[in-house]
C-alpha cells in the first residue's frame, strides 16, 4: 500500500533491527524518494553452520524506492554498517553521510570485501544540516560505545522524527561529550512527530554505569598480572582500548596489536585524535617480542569467538609470536552477544587449556558497562522529546515491548506506539501511526570472507549437521541407455548417520525403485530418477531415525576410466 500522491503521509519500513539484534536498517518513504537510515549486518546463531554474518536482502521492497536521496550512517559499529558492501548495486550511487569515524570504517568493510569504493562519502557535523530532496537531516552527538555516534532530526512531511540510534546518558564519558541535552530539549519544543528509540536496555532498571567506571578495574586485572597479557573487546570500542592502553601505561607494560580490523580502528582513533595514546606505547609485534613478559600487553581482536579472529587463533594456538602460559592473564571485556554463548565459552574453554588465567566480564560484570541506555535514561529522552509517537528499535521483541511500556508509563497514546517486525510497512501522517502492510524480508548469509552464501546450502549443512549423509552411486553398464537390465549395480557409503539403516535393505529398496521407475517403455530420465531415489532414501531412514538426512545421488558407467 502506498500512500496517496501528495499526501503529506511518509512510509516507514524496518528491514532489520527489530525481533532480533543487529540488521539495523530502516527505510523512511515520501512518495517513492527515500532514505536509508543505517544497514548493519546479523548475528548467526548456531542454526546456521558455516555461516559469519547475516545481511538484510532488500530486494523484496526496493520496487517502492524510485530515488535514494541518502544513507544515513549513525555509527560505526558493524550491527549498523557492516552491511553497506552488499547493498544493491541500484543503491550504491546515493550519497553515504555520516560521521569522519564511521565513514572511515565503511570505507573498510568495503575494502575487506573488495566491494566497489568509489562511494560518496560526505561528512555531516552536529549542527550542520543536509537537504536530501523531501527531508533535511541534522545530527546530534550521543554518548555510546564508539567516538562521533550520532543521533538523527529529520524533517519530513509528516512532522520531525528522531532517531536516537544507539545512545546513553552517560554523565562523565571519557572524552567528555555528553549526549546533546539542548539539542534534544530545543526539539521537543518544536515538536516531535515520532521517536525512534535505541531499545535495547529498556528491561533494565535504572541507569547505565559510565564507561569511566571501567577503567580503575581493567587497572586491577592488569596490575595483578605476572605474566603477559592478553586484552579483547570489539575492535570498534575505542575508549574500552583506550583504558587498556592507559592500563598498560601506569603498570609498565608495552602494547602490541593482534588483528587487522582493531589496528585500523587504532590508526583512524590516533589520526582524528580521538583517544589519547601516549607516543612510543604502541609497538610492533617484534619489538614487543623482545620485551620480558611481564612488559608485554597484547590487544587482540575477537571477543564474540570469530572462528578467524586473533584471539581465536591464540586458543588454538596458532599465532605464532603468542605463546600463552600459566602466568599469563587474557582479559575478555566485552558483552556476550545473544547466539555466540557456546562459542565463547568453548574459546574460554581453549584459552584455559594453555594454563593461562582468563578473566571475562560476563563473570565479572564490573569490567564491562552498556552502551546502551537503560529504562531510565529512555524515560529521560522521552521526556525531553515530547513525542506524539514512539517506535522502538533495536532488540529482541522483548525489549521493543519494554520501550513501548516505558512510553505508555510517560503519556503516549496507545495506538501511537508501534513495536515493529522485520518487513513491517509504517504509515505516518499527522494524526495517525499504525502498521498498514508487510513485507516478508529474508536475511542473506554471508562467509569469513563476505560471500553470499545460499540459502539452499546453508540448509544442507544444517542436515549434514544434524542427521548426517549418505551417497548412492547407480552403476550403468557401458554404452547402454540407463534402464532396469543396464543397472550393473549400486554402491553406498554413509557418514554422521546416528544408526546404521541395513546397507542390504537400503541396496535392495533402491534396485526396486530403479525398476519401477524404468519399467515403462519411455522410462524416466535419470535425473528425475536420482531426484525420487534421493527422497525415498532420505524418508526410509527418517522413519527409524526421527531425522531426514542429506542423501546424495550420482552415477557412473562402468567404462568410465574414474569408476
Amino acid at each position: 500500500m502506498n500512500p496517496p500522491p501528495n499526501s503529506d503521509a511518509i512510509e516507514i519500513i524496518t528491514l532489520g533491527g527489530c525481533g532480533g539484534f543487529g540488521m539495523n536498517a530502516t527505510l523512511v518513504i515520501h512518495e517513492r524518494r527515500a532514505l536509508l537510515i543505517d544497514y548493519g549486518i546479523g548475528f548467526p546463531g548456531a542454526d546456521r553452520p558455516g555461516v559469519a554474518a547475516l545481511v538484510v536482502d532488500p530486494s523484496p521492497i526496493m520496487q517502492r524506492v524510485e530515488h535514494l536521496e541518502a544513507v544515513v550512517l549513525t555509527h560505526a559499529h558493524d550491527d549498523h554498517i557492516g552491511g553497506v558492501p552488499h547493498l544493491p548495486q541500484a543503491w550504491r550511487h546515493a550519497p553515504f553521510i555520516g560521521a569522519p569515524l564511521t565513514l572511515a570504517a565503511v570505507r573498510d568493510r568495503c575494502r575487506d570485501h573488495s566491494a566497489a569504493c568509489a562511494l560518496r562519502l560526505e561528512i555531516l557535523d552536529p549542527g550542520q544540516r543536509r537537504e536530501c530532496g523531501p527531508f533535511s537531516i541534522e545530527m546530534l552527538s550521543v554518548a555510546h560505545s564508539v567516538p562521533q555516534s550520532r543521533a538523527l532530526a529529520i524533517d519530513t512531511p509528516a512532522g520531525l522524527i528522531v532517531f536516537t540510534a544507539d545512545f546513553k546518558l552517560d554523565p562523565s564519558p571519557p572524552d567528555g561529550i555528553v549526549s546533546d541535552e539542548a539539542g534534544f530539549r530545543r526539539l521537543g519544543k518544536r515538536g516531535v512527530r515520532l521517536l525512534a528509540i535505541d531499545s535495547t536496555g529498556a528491561r533494565r532498571p535504572g541507569t547505565t554505569p559510565s564507561e569511566s567506571e571501567v577503567r580503575p578495574r581493567l587497572l586491577e586485572q592488569i596490575g595483578r598480572a605476572t605474566g603477559q597479557v592478553v586484552a579483547s573487546t570489539f575492535s570498534s570500542h575505542l575508549y574500552r582500548l583506550e583504558a587498556l592502553i592507559a592500563a598498560a601505561l601506569e603498570t609498565g607494560r608495552r602494547v602490541a596489536v593482534a588483528g587487522r580490523r582493531m589496528a585500523r580502528m587504532l590508526h583512524h582513533a590516533r589520526s582524528m585524535d580521538l583517544i589519547d595514546i601516549p607516543a612510543g606505547l604502541i609497538e610492533t609485534a617484534e619489538e614487543l617480542l623482545e620485551r620480558p613478559p611481564h612488559r608485554r600487553l597484547w590487544l587482540a581482536g575477537g571477543s564474540q569467538a570469530e572462528p578467524l579472529s586473533a584471539l581465536s587463533r591464540i586458543a588454538r594456538g596458532q599465532d605464532p609470536r603468542i605463546r600463552l602460559g600459566e602466568d599469563d592473564l587474557v582479559l575478555i571485556s566485552a558483552l556476550v552477544i545473544p547466539g555466540n554463548d557456546a562459542a565463547i565459552s568453548a574459546l574460554v574453554d581453549r584459552l584455559l587449556l594453555t594454563g593461562a588465567r582468563v578473566v571475562h566480564s560476563r563473570d565479572h560484570p564490573l569490567l564491562h558497562v552498556s552502551g546502551h541506555a537503560s529504562s531510565e535514561e529512555i524515560r529521560t529522552m522521552m521526556r525531553w522529546l515530547r513525542p506524539k509517537a514512539v517506535l522502538p528499535l533495536h532488540g529482541e521483541v522483548s525489549h521493543l515491548v519494554a520501550a513501548g511500556r516505558l512510553a505508555r508509563e510517560e503519556g503516549i497514546a496507545g495506538e501511537q506506539i508501534v513495536i515493529p517486525g522485520r518487513g513491517d510497512v509504517l504509515r505516518l501522517d499527522s494524526e495517525r501511526f499504525e502498521c498498514v502492510d508487510h513485507t516478508e524480508m529474508h536475511a542473506g548469509c554471508l562467509d569469513d570472507a563476505g560471500r553470499p552464501i545460499a540459502w539452499e546450502r546453508v540448509l544442507e549443512r544444517r542436515r549434514m549437521a544434524q542427521a548426517g549423509t549418505a551417497w548412492l552411486t547407480l552403476l550403468w553398464l557401458d554404452e547402454a541407455e540407463p534402464g532396469q537390465d543396464s543397472l550393473a549395480g549400486i554402491e553406498w557409503r554413509a557418514s554422521g548417520l546416528a544408526f546404521d539403516p541395513g546397507e542390504e535393505a537400503i541396496l535392495g529398496m533402491a534396485r526396486e525403485m530403479v525398476g519401477s521407475l524404468t519399467h515403462t517403455a519411455s522410462g524416466v530420465d535419470t535425473d528425475t530418477l536420482r531426484a525420487r531415489l534421493a527422497t525415498r532414501v532420505a524418508n526410509r531412514i527418517r522413519r527409524g531415525n526421527l531425522r531426514r538426512p542429506l542423501i546424495i545421488v550420482d552415477q557412473r558407467r562402468l567404462g568410465d576410466p574414474t569408476c
